[in-house]
């Protein structure tokens, strides 16, 4: 059994919706573009290394057991090294495509039901926690507030502003943030409140919206257009946020790492030189932004998780919660002016 032709099958039985996920609900297409792509690098591995990728099912002997271990350990060693070596892959990609594997013997396992073992368990699957950029308050405000962004700033990159505000404010993704209609806006009591199911996780949420978001919705306001504001696509609106922040000055050093094979890699820009603040700013920065300036500012978690459309068991929720230096070096603040004011007990 050749595990391309299962994997073929397994992409196309996930588009029709044969194959589901456990919870019952369909791949999403992003899920079933990393399957293609994981079948672009085992064509690519197989055709340089003239690796055979056969998938046998087990007879019950104990030299075929043996083989087969033998078999796949080779091949996770081989094709491990060939996305680091050959293609460059950091942890985190190689342990997405190294999952992906193994949701393709379950798959033959349990699913077509044939019996080839358990092998891929011993798969390691790397990962490492990204470090990511926020917008603290006080940067929030100087974009709310400045009357020199508006001079300096043109009609493109003013929008990008509005629209990041929107973002911060709302913690939606870029990809519901883009969506949103004059129905997902809800006056209660004389306030403004965004009402919306979120694609990725079908979680309904209701965010507030103070005046200044009001007043940005209000201002793109145009009756030939289902959308609030006129979004830009994904990858325009990231290279016109880095232009953005770059006009606000935001511009330190960021030192940007990647783990390969656990060892810190260290990034650069072009001619070596280190990334800068406004180089890593995209727009999933505005969602990541208001969640941790939220939980900074005093929200409690539950709240926090409600407006993001978080499960409460979401592991995902605590990767956006980034404080930034600044913000460390004040709750630290805190704690040792508390233990100056202490008194020692007798």
């Amino acid at each position: 059994m050749n595990i391309l032709n299962v994997l073929s099958k397994l992409i196309i039985d996930s588009k029709n919706g044969r194959r589901i996920q456990r919870n019952g609900k369909r791949l999403r297409p992003n899920s079933i573009r990393n399957y293609v792509m994981l079948k672009k690098y085992l064509v690519m591995f197989s055709t340089k290394y003239q690796f055979k990728l056969k998938v046998q099912i087990l007879n019950g002997t104990q030299l075929q057991f043996c083989n087969e271990k033998t078999f796949w350990n080779d091949f996770y060693f081989k094709f491990t090294k060939f996305l680091y070596n050959d293609l460059g892959h950091r942890d985190n990609n190689v342990g997405r495509n190294i999952k992906l594997l193994k949701s393709i013997f379950n798959y033959i396992n349990e699913e077509l039901g044939y019996n080839i073992g358990t092998f891929h368990k011993r798969f390691y699957s790397p990962s490492e926690e990204v470090d990511f950029v926020i917008l603290s308050p006080n940067r929030i405000n100087q974009l709310i507030h400045s009357t020199k962004l508006e001079l300096i700033l043109d009609n493109q990159l003013l929008l990008v502003k509005d629209i990041f505000l929107l973002g911060c404010v709302t913690a939606l993704r870029y990809s519901d943030l883009s969506n949103l209609t004059d129905s997902n806006i809800e006056p209660i009591n004389g306030s403004y409140f965004i009402k919306i199911k979120a694609k990725k996780t079908n979680i309904s949420t209701r965010i507030k919206l103070p005046d200044f978001a009001m007043a940005i919705i209000n201002k793109y306001k145009h009756p030939s257009r289902k959308q609030l504001l006129p979004f830009p696509s994904n990858s325009v609106m990231n290279k016109r946020l880095k232009k953005l922040m770059e006009y606000c000055g935001f511009t330190e050093p960021v030192q940007k790492s990647r783990l390969a094979r656990g060892l810190t890699i260290n990034l650069f820009r072009k001619n070596n030189e280190t990334y800068r603040f406004c180089d890593l700013v995209s727009t999933h920065t505005m969602r990541r932004t208001a969640i941790t300036n939220m939980l900074y500012l005093g929200m409690n978690e539950n709240t926090v998780r409600q407006i993001s459309g978080h499960s409460p068991n979401s592991k995902e929720f605590f990767r956006y919660v980034n404080f930034s230096q600044s913000i460390l070096d004040q709750q630290i603040n805190i704690y040792h002016d508390a233990l100056k004011k202490s008194t020692l007990l007798e």
